[in-house]
């Protein structure tokens, strides 16, 4: 089956669940999308972890930082700043997984 899939805005989507406050979709997506696509196209098998990889260990800290966002340990401004390095991060992962941002399945 042929089926494009976008990592980063599965990654979007993770951030977008987290900011509503929706913990449960954004880790749904994590365990049940991004992580076995992340897994599949840095070419890992099942139980490999994807942060084994310098660049699979970026695309884990973004995520946990997206995972993360709701946090009570962060104040209203640090919130904000870790917004913007989430999306910064995102747009360098956008930049460098062209190769496979797009993977067919």
């Amino acid at each position: 089956m042929n089926k494009s899939i976008n990592l980063p805005a599965i990654l979007e989507r993770i951030v977008e669940a987290s900011k509503k406050g929706d913990e449960t979709t954004a880790k749904t997506i994590n365990h049940n999308e991004f992580t076995p696509l992340l897994r599949r196209a840095l070419g890992l098998g099942h139980r490999d972890m994807p942060a084994n990889t310098q660049f699979g260990q970026f695309i884990d800290q973004t995520r946990n930082m997206a995972l993360n966002i709701t946090s009570d340990i962060y104040t209203p401004t640090e919130r904000a700043k870790l917004m913007r390095d989430i999306y910064a991060r995102i747009e360098q992962i956008k930049e460098q997984i062209g190769y496979f941002a797009v993977l067919n399945v």
